[in-house]
């Protein structure tokens, strides 16, 4: 299975024809019976491509409810798209206060935020969920990803409680395995 990822086209009509129309759609199968999907995006490209995706990950995260906190749309977008194309059910929130009202709505297995954003950043976020119960999502696993990746930036991530820290540009399957091994 391969998803590809390229950067094609202008920017006229983006959204409608980009990354949000994609959301729900399961892959494809092409001739050969290999599912895949192509999407054409427009601003940050992330690693991913033919041959990445080991055979029988597609649904790796099958069962798993993801919230996704960015304010970067094309950003959440993408995550979303892929996340769920490898199985998880994904609620997206465009900012950390948002992101809490998702979790009174909702359990979730894992958060995957950024850290920089304006209003609640990704720290005051996380630091809001560990003071919740274990039994309201205040033990939840998360996933923190940034644009900055120096040592101390992931220094400061663990000691704020998240358990991972990515830069960007993401991995997309480094993230994807690292959200299953944190759920299983």
């Amino acid at each position: 299975m391969a998803l590809a990822v390229t950067a094609a086209g202008n920017r006229s009509g983006w959204p409608p024809s980009g990354l949000r129309a994609l959301r729900g759609r399961r892959p494809e199968r092409d001739r050969a019976g290999i599912p895949g999907l192509l999407l054409a995006v427009h601003g940050p490209v992330w690693s991913v491509g033919p041959g990445r995706d080991v055979p029988g990950e597609v649904d790796i995260l099958r069962g798993l409810h993801v919230l996704v906190v960015d304010d970067a749309d094309d950003i959440r977008d993408l995550l979303t798209v892929v996340l769920e194309f490898y199985g998880a059910s994904v609620a997206a929130a465009a900012s950390g206060l948002e992101a809490l009202g998702v979790l009174d709505a909702q359990p979730v297995d894992v958060i995957v935020s950024d850290i920089r954003m304006p209003d609640m950043d990704g720290y005051s976020l996380l630091s809001e969920v560990r003071r919740r119960k274990p039994e309201e999502g205040g033990a939840v696993p998360a996933i923190a990803i940034t644009a900055h990746g120096a040592t101390e930036d992931r220094q400061r991530a663990r000691s704020a409680g998240f358990q991972l820290h990515f830069g960007k540009p993401l991995d997309n399957l480094a993230l994807v395995r690292a959200i299953a091994s944190l759920t299983r």
